[in-house]
């Protein structure tokens, strides 16, 4: 038996991101994000609509394709999310569609990797000064080497979550151990965090 040709978008259908598949023909599926706040539009034009806890492990979301699988093909995998790139990875490779590479999947997922190769490949002033702490006592070294106003900003979250801007001192340790009691409660482990100046003021 042949089964229809589908594409399936991940987390979310926000206007402007796939009328003009649908209207070109192409079968939408939407794996949408039990977590996101948005649902889908009254209108929207979705062969299938699965609910997905996107904090559960890839494996789970590539037990739901596999089930999507029964009953259509898998032509395309379209994700517009920075929360979802690591499962959009996931899912193309267990396809076996064209996919990132896993540098380039570790750059996107992990700030300071990204960082470090856009100097490494463009040069030092290709981003933002930025230096990694993990405890309130790297501060004044990391303050004296790259000045203030400072974003303060966890390593790989999504959507700027719990990003601070720091004008003095004070700003930054009241911010640094804030944001720590933030990230134990977020994450129940202990994460490090980023220090940025921005390039342009």
């Amino acid at each position: 038996m042949s089964l229809n040709s589908i594409c399936l978008v991940l987390g979310g259908a926000r206007r402007g991101e796939f009328e003009t598949l649908s209207e070109m023909g192409v079968k939408l599926g939407l794996i949408l994000d039990s977590n996101s706040p948005g649902g889908t539009p009254v209108d929207h034009q979705f062969a299938l609509i699965e609910k997905f806890d996107f904090q559960q492990a890839a494996a789970d979301l590539l037990a739901l394709i596999d089930k999507i699988s029964e009953n259509w093909h898998v032509e395309a995998v379209l994700n517009t999310r920075e929360a979802y790139v690591s499962h959009h990875s996931a899912a193309t490779r267990h396809l076996g569609l064209p996919s990132i590479s896993e540098s380039a999947l570790r750059c996107v997922t992990n700030k300071t990797a990204m960082h470090n190769a856009f100097v490494e490949h463009i040069g030092k002033h290709s981003t933002a000064l930025f230096s990694r702490a993990k405890s309130i006592e790297e501060l004044p070294e990391i303050v004296a080497e790259i000045g203030f106003p400072l974003i303060l900003k966890p390593t790989n979250l999504a959507a700027s979550l719990f990003v601070q801007k720091c004008d003095t001192f004070d700003d930054l340790l009241t911010g640094f151990s804030s944001m720590q009691d933030s990230l134990r409660a977020h994450y129940k482990n202990w994460a490090s965090l980023s220090v940025l100046r921005p390039r342009y003021r």
